[in-house]
């Protein structure tokens, strides 16, 4: 006949809430990026109503919506009509135009926005390169103009540079890392007319303290004209073929952390004078398997004549070798 101890350790022991929190978040940390990801914390939310308020945050973490498109739809209607009170989980968005999206705006959208009050990262994807005046014109960052958006991605967009300063104007006190990736600003304006209010236009990110720039490979690269005051800004990474960007009418003098990554013929890049990082990487990849550098060590030594100053640096790094 079994004791009371030995009945004691046969009953099933009630784990405290915070582990059980530790492991599905574990579980996020594991399989995050594959497909059984969503599938296990999904069936983790059904066990019971205590696991599925620790679910919920992780399942609706990130919303994709692509205009356009019909495929998100059904997620986005169960937020908006079933369980809005869930916006509040979403931390990543992205927004991705096709090509065949028109100029306007579904009522799911506008009514999902505004309650996504806790998004930290914007992704901005274009696939027909012509996403911005559509976005603004549906006043897309007004929508979520109560969001603390600290990163965002823009991928493939091509500006005007009132179009630039409009898109970052709603985030310029939270937006801490800015990623263009092949994206291009033209000089004039938008012919497109905002459906929602705006703030002022800005032309100082406060906040931001990292930025990654890759332009466009089959165009010449152009950021705005006038003058984006970052006092901030600690990082800047630079990946480029031929041509790059013209940052000399940028206020980039307080970055003490610059990457380059080139390709042995690439343009030097131009900066203001003012730039005195104490940390340079330069990373110089080429395809040709025989390498000749002379020309190598001459493009470095040209870009390092371009400081006015190189008293700061106390880190340089050169990695020279052939393309991954």
């Amino acid at each position: 006949m079994a004791s009371e101890d030995d009945n004691a350790l046969l009953r099933p022991t009630k784990l405290p809430i915070e582990l059980i929190d530790r492991i599905i978040g574990f579980l996020k940390e594991c399989t995050e990026g594959e497909q059984g990801y969503r599938g296990s914390v999904d069936a983790c939310s059904l066990v019971c109503w205590a696991w599925n308020e620790l679910c919920r945050p992780r399942i609706f973490s990130v919303l994709a919506m692509r205009m356009g498109s019909d495929e998100t739809k059904p997620k986005v209607s169960f937020l908006r009509f079933t369980a809005p009170h869930l916006c509040k989980y979403i931390k990543e968005l992205t927004i991705l135009f096709e090509p065949d999206f028109c100029s306007e705006l579904e009522d799911w959208v506008a009514d999902v926005l505004p309650q996504s009050v806790n998004v930290r990262c914007l992704c901005i994807l274009d696939t027909a390169r012509s996403a911005v005046p559509k976005l603004l014109a549906l006043g897309l960052p007004a929508l979520l103009a109560d969001a603390p958006i600290q990163q965002i991605h823009a991928c493939n967009l091509h500006f005007t540079t009132n179009d630039f300063y409009r898109l970052l104007s709603p985030f310029s006190s939270t937006l801490q890392d800015l990623f263009l990736w092949e994206c291009t600003v033209s000089n004039g304006s938008t012919t497109a007319t905002p459906t929602h209010s705006e703030g002022p236009q800005i032309t100082c990110l406060a906040a931001l303290r990292k930025l990654q720039i890759k332009p466009p490979t089959n165009a010449v690269p152009r950021l705005p004209s006038k003058s984006l005051e970052v006092p901030r800004l600690s990082s800047l990474l630079c990946i480029y073929g031929e041509h790059f960007y013209d940052l000399s009418q940028w206020n980039i003098a307080n970055v003490s952390e610059l990457t380059l990554r080139v390709r042995q013929n690439s343009d030097l890049l131009r900066f203001s004078p003012s730039l005195q990082p104490s940390a340079l990487m330069i990373i110089i990849r080429q395809a040709e398997q025989q390498w000749v550098y002379t020309p190598v060590i001459r493009w470095i030594g040209n870009l390092l004549s371009r400081f006015s100053r190189l008293d700061d640096l106390v880190d340089l790094k050169i990695s020279i070798g052939n393309a991954e």
